[in-house]
């Protein structure tokens, strides 16, 4: 079965440790986890020590994301990730970088808070031919071998964080994903990340989703698992084209955007940035959407029925779908997963989440003219979800053809 990676927000420490909590009365055979894998970034698991007892509590891998691509850009000095060990708040060129010395700092951190895989430090290249794709290579094999030497008895996870357009390209496969993938395997790591930025968006066209499955189909040929990593729009359907799982936030966070992500740590962006909190996951819709759009459209008769929870284990009324809506995005995208698991073969999973997605456009439209009337800002995009319903759909009768040819 796919696996779903959940990243915490500061603040999802309690939410996270009633997810994986054991079932209040004992039973024969223990449920699983909703949650596959448990992903904290390095500053937040300095913070927030009893994640890592959640997981090690659950059973379930702990990874602890030491998020280098802020090496690149201008962090704010007082900021808790400035303050980790191996950080900078002045932007690094590759050449300033220590590959040893960083290793060493990133794996030690990552012991101490109680991962029980290593992510290799990575950064963000802008196209294959971008020193700090070499870098990120080195410092996979750098790490892989600091775990060796060191007998370090944790898997190691690589991270290829790359500009999507230029990555996805069919001229740059090879050299991008085909040369990552292989490092990756001479090297021994056990999982490969696919964090391809910016993607994710309701504007998403759908040339961009075709170069994005295709950079993932070209991944797959790697013999070990591979995972889309910061990414939960698209998560179930890279699931469903044969990616062993994905990892996303808690209503936050569904999207990969890095460059966003280092705008974000920047002192003079500071004043600027907003923080609206975690927004209410709609399955139909496959994300969140902010928590007063939500509130309206399960307000009221004509889309309620539509956009509530069904499953009553996880939200027996709609107040609770909105009240503890982390815990329900959670076991929404669990039960998502299975869901697809189910389905016999690649072609049954791929046509599943191309009608989903057409559902979802057609249902947006609704809950649009909704929103609109009663004066609310938000807008739910269906140019992604029209897209990802044609590039489904084109997956799934290719398979068909190749099957019968």
């Amino acid at each position: 079965m796919a696996q779903l990676l959940i990243r915490p927000s500061l603040n999802d420490h309690q939410v996270i440790a009633d997810l994986l909590a054991p079932p209040p009365m004992p039973t024969i055979r223990r449920s699983r986890p909703p949650i596959a894998q448990l992903v904290a970034d390095a500053h937040i698991a300095a913070q927030r020590p009893t994640l890592a007892e959640s997981a090690n509590d659950a059973g379930i891998p702990f990874l602890v994301d030491p998020t280098t691509v802020l090496l690149q850009s201008d962090v704010d000095p007082t900021s808790s990730w400035a303050k980790l060990p191996f950080a900078s708040a002045r932007p690094l060129s590759v050449d300033d970088i220590d590959v040893e010395g960083l290793v060493e700092q990133v794996v030690q951190f990552q012991m101490e808070q109680g991962a029980t895989r290593i992510i290799a430090p990575y950064l963000y290249a802008s196209e294959p031919g971008d020193p700090a794709f070499a870098m990120s290579i080195r410092l996979l094999a750098s790490t892989a071998h600091y775990v060796r030497d060191n007998d370090v008895p944790l898997p190691v996870v690589a991270i290829l964080c790359g500009q999507l357009r230029q990555f996805a390209s069919a001229q740059a496969l090879d050299l991008g994903v085909g040369r990552f993938v292989d490092a990756a395997e001479a090297h021994g790591v056990h999982t490969v990340g696919l964090c391809f930025s910016p993607v994710g968006t309701p504007g998403d066209s759908y040339s961009k989703l075709v170069g994005l499955f295709r950079a993932a189909a070209r991944a797959t040929r790697a013999p070990m698992p591979i995972v889309a990593w910061r990414q939960g729009i698209y998560g179930p359907a890279l699931v469903a084209a044969g990616l062993a799982g994905y990892e996303t936030g808690i209503g936050t966070g569904e999207q990969t955007n890095i460059a966003r992500q280092q705008a974000n740590r920047r002192a003079k962006d500071k004043a600027r940035r907003t923080g609206g909190g975690p927004g209410t996951y709609l399955d139909q819709f496959g994300r969140s959407i902010p928590k007063p759009a939500a509130e309206l459209l399960l307000g009221i008769n004509e889309m309620r029925p539509k956009l509530m929870c069904d499953d009553e284990g996880c939200c027996p009324t709609v107040a609770d779908t909105l009240d503890n809506g982390r815990p329900h995005a959670v076991r929404s995208r669990a039960r998502q997963l299975a869901e697809l698991a189910e389905q016999p073969h690649r072609r049954w999973r791929l046509h599943t989440v191309a009608r989903h997605a057409e559902a979802a456009a057609t249902l947006a439209k609704q809950a649009n003219r909704v929103l609109e009337s009663a004066a609310i800002k938000h807008k739910i995009g269906t140019k992604n979800l029209e897209a990802l319903a044609q590039v489904m759909t084109e997956l799934g009768q290719a398979d068909q053809t190749s099957r019968s040819a």
